[in-house]
């Protein structure tokens, strides 16, 4: 994924697009973690999925120049829950905004799905627009990072919408996502400059309540030929280099919602050191973030996000569901589940 694209000077107008509206303001909550939200509760085989849910439709700028569908994958934890309020996870997915999929069953997804819906969350998984290859020179552009947000906003939108029919706890709504899905979820928590979009459901609030990020950033550093050594991990030989304006991390400011960060130091598509300058700028204006270090892990480091002998996932895990005030929240029912 290009970190270029969040933070370039240039940007594609389109002549069609309304002015678009602010975003609102997101909400921190109580800090209040919950036990029963971060040990598993339903068994996988009890999960079941909703698929291809349409929740918009936008403009792309792109490719052929035409409103886009915009579909959704939903994964519920189990016909035995009967709780009337469920917390929700979207997630969006990683591919350099060229690529990547939705899918709630298959691929890469797979792991943070299963997870977090077999410990009482909803997750509702996105596709939101991509740049087709003819395009590609987009990428060196502010366009990609700032409509996939949008497209995101409409998503949580949606969740907004769906709240009666499918039990959802809108005042506790966490995104996420991994390589552009957390550069996106970042964009979404902290980049003040980035709108509401028209993507769709436009009467609902797309505030959220927490951020999650797998080898994310908000500085414009990435594909690069080496790491360096600690403690600052400095990259060298990057194709996207950093210079300003292209570093957005001073963004995240006095009261922003909370963020759990994973990322491994051997990272050479998104550089930890960026990780680091995140984490510097939270202490800095005092947003709780939590920056799990894995050391010599690479890009989207899954075997020891999702390890549960490895220190990290019972921590990742803890933080976002005291971001979330999960603690007054109503714990997943554990009748007739198998351990």
């Amino acid at each position: 994924m290009v970190l270029r694209v969040i933070m370039g000077v240039a940007s594609m107008a389109c002549c069609t697009e309304a002015p678009n509206p602010p975003a609102p303001a997101n909400l921190v909550l109580p800090w209040g973690p919950a036990d029963c939200f971060v040990t598993k509760t339903f068994q996988d085989s009890e999960v079941f999925f909703k698929k291809d849910i349409t929740y918009g439709s936008a403009y792309n700028p792109f490719g052929k120049k035409e409103n886009e569908i915009l579909k959704l994958d939903v994964a519920f934890p189990s016909a035995k829950d009967t709780r009337s309020m469920r917390p929700v996870l979207v997630w969006i997915h990683g591919g350099a905004y060229l690529g990547g999929d939705k899918d709630v069953e298959n691929g890469e997804n797979k792991q943070m799905i299963m997870t977090m819906a077999t410990r009482g969350y909803v997750v509702v998984s996105i596709n939101y627009r991509l740049v087709p290859l003819p395009s590609v020179k987009a990428l060196n552009t502010t366009k990609p990072p700032q409509i996939a947000t949008e497209d995101a906003r409409a998503a949580v939108r949606f969740v907004r919408k769906m709240a009666s029919e499918w039990r959802l706890d809108t005042g506790r709504i966490v995104v996420g996502g991994d390589s552009a899905g957390a550069i996106t979820a970042m964009a979404y928590g902290f980049a003040k400059q980035f709108s509401d979009g028209h993507s769709g459901n436009a009467e609902y609030d797309s505030s959220i309540n927490s951020v999650i990020a797998v080898s994310g950033s908000m500085q414009d550093l990435a594909f690069c030929k080496s790491i360096g050594d600690a403690p600052g991990y400095e990259p060298e030989g990057c194709t996207f280099n950093g210079l300003q304006p292209g570093d957005l991390t001073d963004q995240m400011s006095v009261g922003d919602v909370p963020v759990v960060m994973l990322h491994g130091t051997a990272d050479t598509i998104v550089p930890y050191s960026g990780a680091i300058k995140v984490d510097a700028q939270a202490q800095k204006v005092g947003v709780r973030l939590e920056l799990l270090t894995i050391p010599g892990a690479q890009h989207v480091p899954y075997p020891d996000v999702f390890n549960e002998d490895e220190p990290y996932f019972l921590k990742w895990l803890t933080h976002v569901s005291g971001s979330l005030n999960l603690a007054d929240a109503e714990c997943p029912s554990v009748s007739n589940v198998v351990v």
